[in-house]
């Protein structure tokens, strides 16, 4: 499963590590998004975008990484945590600070982790759990971040293995993680992590094996999953959606193009706040075509 993990990294990242952080000012598109009809869950095509970005330097990390996460703290500054050196799954940790333009070292996990999930919660403090570690392999554990301390804590293990999952931050302050890769490959396992006791517990399964995919937290509370890579390397075109209330998941309609390593985002302003549409772009240059999901009204 590491060399596995090794191929993937080498096909979708530099091998020339560049500890330079660049941050996307501008980014067009050459045709606006269509609404599709107003069937539930439906998905529309949307412009493809253009190769129109201008791009600004900032202060470079203190260590070359990839395969780590970044995540906005509360106060504006960013976290990045754990990653690949080219050598060896990282503990070090790095805060980027915005009115500056620099990096700082904060405390480091207690295990070397990349392929990692991590989330904010809703107290600002950051969970990362999961992920690969060069000395065991896939990993359950689990450490939360303190901002004011810069220190890192543990908590429960997860039930499952995973990496190359993903990891939502819930309306009701739990965090839902899903799918990834485990021992013995790609899962369908999904569970739910509790800040008031720091314990894990299953919830509904996907209806089929992901990774590398998107999750969207709608603004009702639900989850949507799209995309991803299947037990065979294929790209998904399937959806679903996690009910809180049920705690299961169900399908909703297919996208018009299959497509893994795909980023997501809300378009606000459109529509009632229930039915924001949720974007998924692929990056640039495989698949420049964007797709629209509008949940049902």
């Amino acid at each position: 499963m590491k060399n596995l993990a090794i191929g993937h990294r080498l096909g979708s990242h530099p091998r020339i590590l560049l500890p330079l952080l660049m941050v996307s000012v501008m980014s067009t598109w050459s045709a606006a998004g269509e609404r599709a009809s107003d069937s539930a869950g439906a998905w529309s095509a949307t412009g493809s975008m253009q190769d129109e970005r201008t791009w600004s330097p900032t202060g470079s990390l203190r260590n070359a990484r990839f395969s780590h996460t970044a995540t906005l703290l509360l106060d504006g500054r960013v976290l990045v945590a754990g990653g690949y050196n080219g050598l060896e799954s990282m503990t070090s940790a790095e805060i980027y600070d915005p009115s500056r333009g620099r990096w700082t070292r904060t405390g480091s996990l207690s295990i070397g982790r990349e392929e990692h999930m991590a989330t904010l919660l809703q107290d600002g403090k950051v969970i990362v759990t999961g992920g690969y570690g060069d000395l065991v392999g896939p990993l359950t554990s689990t450490e939360i971040y303190d901002p004011a301390t810069g220190l890192w804590t543990t908590a429960g293990d997860m039930n499952d293995p995973r990496w190359w999952g993903t990891a939502t931050t819930l309306l009701d302050g739990r965090v839902l993680v899903t799918g990834g890769v485990g021992i013995s490959g790609g899962q369908s396992t999904c569970e739910l992590f509790d800040p008031a006791t720091r314990t894990w517990t299953y919830t509904g399964r996907l209806h089929t094996h992901r990774i590398i995919h998107t999750a969207t937290l709608l603004a009702d509370g639900r989850v949507l999953v799209a995309g991803g890579q299947g037990d065979l390397g294929q790209s998904i075109g399937t959806a679903e959606i996690w009910d809180p209330a049920t705690g299961l998941w169900t399908a909703v309609g297919r996208m018009q193009q299959a497509r893994a390593r795909q980023i997501h985002s809300h378009l606000p302003g459109i529509g009632q706040v229930s039915s924001l549409p949720v974007e998924i772009r692929m990056q640039l240059p495989r698949y420049p075509t964007g797709q629209l999901w509008w949940p049902e009204a």
